[in-house]
């Protein structure tokens, strides 16, 4: 019965709103205007022939034209009420033609710009492709947001081109391309517009782009990174520790910009800060990633993976780092890390609680235990 009840308020508003809208055509009201004429005039013929015909007398006839003249005004009034509806409606449906004639123009002016755009950032100068990106912002900030996906989506394939480029050539097409994403996440109505797919940024599977240097920003829209050199600052680290920051990285290094030579820092222009602490590695954000020079704060969700190791961790501080994952000796690998005696790394999943010691290390088959350095590697 209660879902009954739910039902009958949807249905009655349903049936008023077709209700007006049948009221607004205007083909009803034409038809309408003309009755009430058709009416009016009868109504005004028969006044007439019961007022003036019959051989009444003066007084009489002033007597019934006074008794009939404010129903002819209402009469008037009625005809001239439904003409004037009539009209408004013929005024409105000429007003949503256009309205629609427009918003097709606007669509199909918008579907040039988005191919123009994709012809430009096809071509190989950064004028070009900075041209492009323009044609395609155009797009993505229209209040018709149909193609708004497709040119978000080609936007974001900007940032491998963007990646190999001169420093100078690449910080103008970069910024650009935050600019876009920035626009839209400043706008309420727009900030949820993405690329239709996960676009894979791929440097890996090209041995002479292998080491390129690349970058996240705010706002970033989804994308796979794949293969190059990440080099994590403060501001990455803050950028890494947002949920909905939806970048993630395969096959790719991943070091402190405090330990990047001074070339690839020169290729990043600028250093960005001295931060070495990654808050939360996991084979999701980091899959088959070698991270280095870390300090670690948590290790989970590395397990159901085939492809082995899921993680290489080198060089790393495990100081109190926290591991979320009970598959961790089998899927992740290390090498030369360490921790404070003082401040073990310990599982933590399931209500357990346990600090890593050898006999942890000795029950996961780990046998090349270093005591004196504090380090292990296995």
């Amino acid at each position: 019965m209660k879902g009954t009840d739910d039902m009958r308020p949807t249905q009655t508003n349903t049936e008023d709103v077709r209700l007006i809208s049948s009221w607004r055509d205007p083909e009803r009201l034409r038809n309408l205007a003309i009755g009430s004429a058709v009416v009016a005039a009868v109504i005004a013929l028969i006044f007439f022939i019961v007022v003036f015909v019959g051989g009444r007398d003066s007084e009489d006839m002033r007597n019934l034209a006074q008794a009939f003249a404010p129903f002819m005004i209402g009469l008037g009034a009625l005809v001239t009420f439904c003409t004037v509806l009539w009209r408004g409606a013929i005024a409105t449906r000429q007003t949503e033609e256009q309205q629609r004639q427009n918003d097709s123009k606007e669509e199909a002016d918008l579907g040039l710009l988005l191919e123009k755009g994709h012809e430009y950032t096809a071509k190989n100068t950064t004028n070009d492709i900075a041209l492009g990106i323009a044609m395609l912002d155009t797009v993505a900030q229209a209040e018709n947001g149909k193609y708004a996906p497709y040119a978000l989506h080609e936007i974001t394939r900007q940032l491998k081109p963007c990646f190999l480029m001169g420093r100078s050539d690449r910080e103008r097409i970069f910024e650009l391309i935050k600019g876009v994403f920035e626009r839209l996440a400043s706008d309420e109505q727009k900030r949820h517009r993405r690329p239709q797919t996960v676009v894979e940024l791929d440097f890996y599977t090209n041995e002479k782009i292998k080491n390129t240097v690349v970058r996240i920003f705010p706002n970033m829209p989804p994308c796979r990174i794949k293969g190059g050199n990440f080099l994590v600052g403060a501001e990455e680290t803050k950028l890494l520790e947002d949920e909905m920051c939806g970048v993630i990285f395969a096959y790719t290094d991943i070091t402190p910009k405090s330990m990047a030579s001074s070339g690839e820092l020169e290729r990043l222009g600028g250093f960005g800060g001295s931060v070495k602490y990654l808050p939360k590695v996991t084979s999701r954000r980091f899959a088959h990633c070698v991270i280095s020079n870390f300090d670690i704060g948590q290790i989970g969700d590395v397990s159901g993976v085939v492809e082995l190791p899921e993680v290489v961790f080198r060089s790393c501080n495990l100081s109190n780092t926290e591991f979320t994952s009970r598959g961790w000796s089998e899927i992740c690998e290390f090498e030369n890390c360490y921790y404070a005696e003082s401040a073990p790394p310990f599982f933590n999943f399931a209500g357990e609680h346990e600090a890593i010691d050898s006999k942890v290390l000795e029950a996961h088959g780990i046998s090349n235990w270093v005591k004196a350095d504090s380090q292990f590697s296995f």
